[in-house]
């Protein structure tokens, strides 16, 4: 039983959450959200995009932004907040 529980992947304490808006506010608007919390060390990372498209091109702006302790799951992240842009072109 010990050796079952110190094996056991911390993944298996999470919590998630996904949400996406097809042709928000605008009709070819798409809005997605999604956060994820590790209940084991209460560390959260979220994430967002919008996107718009063209006929044949995406454009995309999205942010992610990571919290918790340092040495937590999505806290130990080098980077506690990051943008993005995004351009696709389609043929």
């Amino acid at each position: 039983l010990w050796a079952q529980a110190a094996q056991k992947l911390p993944t298996q304490d999470m919590l998630s959450l996904y949400i996406n808006w097809q042709d928000a506010i605008v009709p070819p608007l798409d809005v997605s959200a999604m956060v994820r919390i590790n209940k084991a060390d209460t560390s959260r990372t979220h994430w967002m995009e919008v996107r718009y498209h063209w006929s044949h091109t995406d454009l995309a702006l999205q942010l992610q932004v990571n919290s918790g302790g340092t040495s937590s799951d999505f806290g130990a992240a080098l980077q506690q907040r990051i943008w993005q842009l995004s351009l696709r072109q389609y043929f």
